[in-house]
């Protein structure tokens, strides 16, 4: 074979291998670019389920953190019925009477509020009663103060102590004076201190408080105060209560030394000098592993068309991104509204009454403070799951009463505040009072086709007629519903007519014939 052939044969092989070459370096620079991508989608999908997964366990840890601290400010107010009294200044600090305590302290917290145990501790740090429910023992030796609750009572005198203020006659403390007894929000950590303890083996929420004078018409002495100490057991009531305004239907609480669930997020609770008193477990609801789910079909098909793999994994991204945005929502939904019903919260609420205080006086508005009648007898007869669906009755009934004419919360247990915008003249008020309470009184089915019923006590205050600000309006609205509890209940009382004698006949609102 001559030059010029092997040339020309050269060349033809070199035009039938160089389709080859461009194929294989088409088909290694896929792979080089599949594997890269792959690489990267893989490297995005575990930084985003990882940090989906952070982002949803923090949230629901501070939402966790949050409904517990106002669990404290809860049982920390349910005390100001009896910490903040003249009366219990005159037969608890300034001379005890054990019959006092017996019929009223210890039976009103356990029957009212249903606090499990309760403690009176003296100035001298000496124990004066200790009571199981309403049950009540005098001996100095019924209970003994260990380290944290002595820390815990410490807290309390030094809160106390830094809080004091001069009356006539002595002393007080600076929250007492500022608002009734049932509302005191921003004011209640002045003279109350909380914290977690073990009271007869069994965790507890435990709140101190010094005892002192509402009305001032007596007056402590110089020198520390009688400490009034609750404490409410985290029993499996106090569980399912948590569970249903978390919305964590796994929540559990495993107290210390017993065995805990090994996945999930765990929240340790301690008492003042870090002793762990148990945990509380639950399972995250974490987006990570849908994440996952949506990734990898991608990966799987990138193969076939990179750049189609690619438009599809933003769009997926998109999507992930807007259930993390869902996600967020539903956290901060839960924030602004009760769990139960749905209802605004105390936090939402105090939002549209600021809103609605800054509106005077060019806008006028009423506030409605409700307070259910026999509900406690719901839940001794029927259970808490009877109770919960009365509740959410009941909100149901006062959302579709008041309508686009004001906004309903959701205080905590059976009371309710609604904010009416729309109309502040008597007539009206008084036509959406009977609404409401004959509203209310209708039968209620709970399980197993049983029925019950519950009526409604309302307190009413107008502003500006009542007060200028937001605490001077929840005042006049709180004595008025006193007022109507104290006339027998099942009626309306507005706050001006207070100001007159009371004809209980006649002034009161109650429901339709």
């Amino acid at each position: 074979m001559n030059r010029s052939a092997r040339a020309s044969e050269e060349r033809g092989v070199t035009r039938r291998l160089l389709p080859l070459r461009i194929s294989s370096l088409i088909l290694i620079f896929a792979a080089v670019l599949i594997a890269a991508f792959t690489g990267a989608m893989l490297y995005v999908g575990k930084l985003s389920s990882e940090e989906a997964d952070q982002q949803a366990r923090a949230s629901e840890v501070n939402l966790f953190r949050h409904v517990l601290a106002s669990r404290f400010i809860m049982l920390a107010r349910d005390q100001t019925q009896e910490s903040i009294w003249d009366e219990s200044v005159r037969n608890i600090s300034l001379d005890f009477d054990p019959d006092f305590v017996s019929d009223e302290t210890a039976t009103a917290l356990w029957y009212n509020y249903g606090l499990d145990r309760t403690l009176l501790v003296g100035p001298d740090k000496k124990l004066l009663a200790y009571a199981r429910g309403s049950e009540v023992d005098f001996s100095p030796t019924a209970f003994t103060l260990d380290a944290d609750m002595q820390a815990l009572i410490d807290k309390a005198v030094a809160q106390y102590m830094k809080n004091r203020i001069t009356i006539k006659g002595g002393y007080s403390a600076r929250a007492a004076t500022i608002g009734d007894r049932a509302i005191m929000l921003s004011e209640i950590g002045e003279i109350f201190s909380g914290a977690f303890q073990t009271i007869e083996g069994k965790p507890a929420l435990v709140s101190a408080t010094a005892i002192v004078p509402y009305e001032n018409e007596v007056a402590l002495p110089d020198g520390p105060p009688v400490i009034l100490v609750n404490a409410k057991f985290i029993d499996t009531d106090e569980v399912s209560y948590l569970r249903s305004q978390l919305g964590f239907q796994s929540l559990d609480f495993v107290a210390a030394g017993d065995a805990a669930a090994t996945t999930g997020t765990r929240e340790d609770i301690k008492t003042l000098s870090g002793q762990v008193v148990g945990t509380f477990v639950w399972q995250n609801a974490l987006p990570g592993a849908h994440i996952w789910s949506v990734i990898l079909p991608i990966v799987g098909a990138i193969g076939a068309l990179v750049a189609a793999a690619a438009l599809l994994m933003a769009q997926r991204l998109g999507k992930m991104s807007n259930q993390l945005e869902t996600s967020e929502r539903r956290t901060r939904h839960l924030s602004r509204h009760d769990a139960l019903t749905g209802l605004a919260n105390r936090l939402s609420f105090g939002e549209a009454l600021e809103e609605a205080v800054a509106g005077l006086p060019d806008k006028a508005f009423a506030v409605v403070a409700c307070d259910l009648d026999r509900f406690k007898a719901v839940n001794d007869t029927f259970g808490h799951g009877a109770g919960d669906i009365v509740i959410r009755t009941v909100g149901e009934r006062l959302a579709k009463e008041v309508g686009e004419s004001g906004v309903v919360s959701r205080t905590g247990g059976d009371e309710f505040i609604i904010l009416v915008h729309a109309f502040t003249d008597k007539r009206r008020l008084n036509l959406l009072c009977t609404g409401i309470i004959d509203a209310i009184l209708k039968p209620i089915r709970v399980d197993n086709g049983q029925e019950t019923d519950v009526g409604v006590s309302l307190g009413v205050a107008q502003a500006p007629l009542c007060g200028i600000t937001g605490s001077a309006v929840m005042r006049a609205a709180d004595e008025a519903l006193y007022a109507a509890k104290q006339m027998g209940r099942g009626r309306a009382v507005f706050a001006e007519a207070l100001e007159a004698p009371q004809d209980p006949e006649a002034a009161p609102i109650k429901a339709a014939e």
